[in-house]
């Protein structure tokens, strides 16, 4: 994976550039559609095996803190994510 937008904002708020974290931006990145955190980490998990749901969850947690995801509620009880 190479170098994306998203590697200034990490680096911007200390955060290394590691492999869960590409392997997701890269899946909403190629996505037009809110994914909820079972659907990134299915998706993710197909080309990285060993990154597992509770990564995915802490994941998408750092992420839309710092502004990089957007957390959406539609009231079904499951957050949806998308890049910002």
């Amino acid at each position: 994976m190479g170098s994306r937008w998203w590697d200034g904002r990490l680096r911007n708020h200390s955060c290394r550039i590691t492999v869960p974290r590409q392997a997701i931006l890269d899946v909403l990145s190629k996505e037009s559609k809110h994914l909820s955190a079972e659907d990134v980490f299915m998706k993710v998990h197909k080309g990285y095996p060993g990154i597992g749901l509770t990564t995915v969850y802490r994941t998408l947690n750092l992420l839309t803190q710092i502004g990089l995801v957007l957390k959406f509620d539609f009231g079904d009880g499951r957050a949806r994510y998308e890049l910002s």
